[in-house]
């Protein structure tokens, strides 16, 4: 190895070694496991909470309905069709779920 001034230049070390548990087969059995551990008890309690929750404002729903159908604010605020975007970003032809896009 060559030296300069005190210092001793090596080789680089080369890309590091592929992780073993790549690939599709191993998102597969990363799902099975994720699955395995979803019927917890604070999953049960999320979603009897939530559960509860949408069966409780449940009647109320044809009733705020009636009251946003010819609202002049709720027309102004919920548009359809319209956007926050300038018109000619929006009506471009690309994708629009790219993170960069929010």
């Amino acid at each position: 190895m060559p030296a300069f001034f005190g210092q001793v230049i090596q080789q680089p070390a080369g890309p590091p070694p592929t992780p073993r548990h790549t690939g599709i087969e191993a998102m597969v059995k990363g799902l099975i496991v994720d699955f395995k551990y979803l019927p917890s008890r604070e999953n049960l309690l999320w979603a009897g909470v939530g559960g509860a929750l949408a069966l409780g404002v449940h009647p109320l729903d044809d009733n705020v309905n009636r009251g946003l159908v010819g609202n002049d604010v709720a027309d102004k605020v919920f548009t359809p069709g319209e956007s926050s975007e300038s018109s000619a970003r929006s009506s471009e032809a690309r994708p629009s779920c790219m993170p960069w896009d929010v």
